[in-house]
C-alpha cells in the first residue's frame, strides 16, 4: 500500500493520557481529502497502527489524530507517547473510511472514551439535527470535553460525576430517516445494538466502530479451511489466525493492522459459517457470509475460501 511522508508539526495533551498529534506533508503539499469517519495508518517501528482523523476535513494542510495511552499497549501508543517529538518524520497510509457519515434526517451519536475522535468531525459536518452522548472515565480523561461544552446537543457524562446513561431512553422512538453512530469499547457498542433492536431501529441505520482491538483470546476455537481446488482441510489452531496460516503456506495476504479495523485482509468465503470479529463489515455483508477479515474472523467448523 502506498504511503505518504509527513512530519510531526505539533504535539499536545488533549486529555489525561490522550496525545494529540498534528501531521503535515514533508514537502508542504496538500494532503489527500478525507471525510468524517476516516482513519489513517501510522507506520511505526512496532507495526502499522490506525487512528481516526479528528481535525477539519477542509484543512488539507494537516491531519490531526488523538492517541490514548493503552494500559495493554502492543507498542504503538507506548511508542507515540514516549518517543514521538515535534519534527519527527513518519510515513502514513492515506485515509480510508469504513465508518462514513451517511445522509439522514437526524443523528444520535454515542461515544465511549477515545471513541469520540471520529464522531467530533461528524457532528461538525451533520446537515441534520443531532444529539451526542459522550461517556468517559473522568472529565479530565475525555478528549474534546471542553470543546463540546458549548454544544447544546452534546451531553458529556464522566462516570465519576454522573450515572450510567440510559441507552434505552437515548435510543427510544426512532424517527424515519434517523441514524445511530456509536464508537467505543465493544461493551458499549453491544449495549447500543441491544437497545436499538429493542427500540425498533432498522439494523442498517445503526453504524458502529469498535475503537479497541478484538481480543483474540476471547472464546476462540480451532477451525479448518480449504480452497475450492483442494480437498485437504488445513487446520487453524485456536491461538493463531487464518492470515498467519496462509502466510505459513506461502500465500500472500495483504494485511496491515491485524486487528480487524483496516479492511485490507478481506477474503472471499464460498462455503461455511464465519464468526465475524472485525469492525469493518456492514451488517448486510455479515449476513451474506461471503466475505471475512482473515486477521481476526474465524470459521465455525470448516470453511471453503476463495482462491
Amino acid at each position: 500500500m502506498d504511503t505518504l511522508p509527513v512530519f510531526v508539526r505539533t504535539l499536545s495533551w488533549d486529555a489525561d493520557d490522550v496525545l494529540g498529534i498534528e501531521l503535515e506533508h514533508v514537502e508542504s503539499r496538500p494532503l489527500p481529502e478525507w471525510a468524517p469517519g476516516a482513519h489513517i495508518g501510522l507506520v511505526l517501528p512496532v507495526g502499522i497502527r490506525h487512528y481516526s482523523l479528528c481535525g477539519d476535513p477542509a484543512d488539507r494542510r494537516r491531519y490531526r489524530v488523538a492517541v490514548l495511552l493503552e494500559p495493554a499497549s502492543r507498542g504503538g501508543s507506548d511508542f507515540l507517547h514516549d518517543l514521538l517529538r515535534p519534527g519527527h518524520l513518519l510515513d502514513i497510509q492515506p485515509p480510508a473510511n469504513h465508518f462514513p457519515l451517511e445522509p439522514a434526517s437526524g443523528y444520535r451519536f454515542i461515544a465511549g472514551g477515545i471513541g469520540i475522535t471520529p464522531l467530533v468531525p461528524m457532528t461538525r459536518a451533520a446537515q441534520a439535527p443531532y444529539t451526542l452522548t459522550y461517556v468517559g472515565r473522568t472529565r479530565y480523561a475525555m478528549a474534546f470535553a471542553e470543546d463540546l461544552a458549548d454544544d447544546v446537543a452534546a451531553s458529556v457524562l464522566p462516570r465519576d460525576e454522573t450515572d450510567r446513561p440510559d441507552l434505552d431512553q437515548i435510543l427510544a422512538a426512532p424517527e424515519p430517516g434517523e441514524r445511530v453512530y456509536v464508537c467505543g469499547p465493544p461493551g458499549l457498542v453491544e449495549a447500543v445494538h441491544a437497545s436499538a433492536r429493542a427500540a425498533g431501529w432498522p439494523e442498517d441505520r445503526v453504524h458502529a466502530e469498535r475503537f479497541l482491538p478484538v481480543d483474540l483470546d476471547d472464546d476462540t476455537e480451532a477451525f479448518r479451511f480449504r480452497r475450492p481446488d483442494e480437498t485437504e482441510l488445513v487446520p487453524v489452531a485456536a491461538d493463531e489466525s487464518l492470515v498467519t496460516v496462509l502466510e505459513r503456506l506461502g500465500v500472500e495476504v495483504e494485511s496491515a493492522c491485524r486487528e480487524g479495523i483496516c479492511g485490507t485482509c478481506r477474503i472471499g468465503v464460498m462455503d461455511g459459517e464465519v464468526v465475524h470479529r472485525d469492525a469493518v463489515l456492514t451488517a448486510e455483508e455479515r449476513a451474506r457470509g461471503d466475505v471475512m477479515m482473515a486477521c481476526v474472523s474465524r470459521g465455525r467448523g470448516d470453511l471453503v475460501i476463495a482462491p
